[in-house]
């Protein structure tokens, strides 16, 4: 039983080390983009139901993106 014990303990300790450079490696990878650059690529689902991309409207014509954080 102690030697069950020690062994759920390394695999704790494992896991406890390793879960922290992990995650720090994943944020450092997911960088926000800098003025200026693309617009990463994204979908949505309109009003109507249909399910619209960035890449088709870029496609066809410029678009603005609003955000208003004061109604909603």
């Amino acid at each position: 039983m102690i030697a069950s014990a020690a062994r759920m303990n390394r695999k704790i300790f494992a896991f406890s080390a390793i879960l922290p450079l992990v995650t720090f490696a994943c944020a450092r990878s997911s960088l926000p983009p800098s003025v200026g650059d693309p617009a990463p690529g994204f979908s949505l689902v309109s009003a109507e139901g249909s399910v619209l991309s960035l890449g088709d409207v870029l496609a066809d014509s410029n678009a603005l993106l609003y955000f208003n954080m004061a109604y909603g």
